[in-house]
């Protein structure tokens, strides 16, 4: 099995500038597997608005999405790593864009 981390620069580079984003993840459960595996459920939702300029406060929008992650972790060389991430998402919606950094 060959390891290697991800970079999620493309992601990132694709981005608007302007965007101000959270996310905001609980209920983490992990199970225990076997003594090298486990797997483990984290539910989250998202914030996130386009048009913000740095240094002003923005009332908290809507959530743009609202999902969890289904994990599975490894343990190699006495240390633990994320093994595999699947992304289920069963809410979103666009991105709020805001008007000179407010919603008005």
């Amino acid at each position: 099995m060959r390891w290697r981390r991800l970079r999620p620069t493309a992601y990132f580079a694709g981005r608007p500038g302007d965007r101000l984003s959270r996310r905001i993840c609980g209920n983490v459960l992990i199970t225990a597997d076997s003594p090298d595996t486990a797997s483990g459920t984290t539910y989250f939702v998202t914030c996130r608005v386009d048009g913000h300029r740095p240094g002003h406060l923005v009332p908290p929008p809507p959530p743009a999405d609202l999902g969890h992650y289904e994990d599975s972790f490894r343990r190699l060389d006495g240390q633990w790593l994320l093994d595999r991430r699947r992304l289920v998402l069963p809410f979103g919606g666009p991105t709020t864009r805001l008007r000179d950094g407010s919603w008005g």
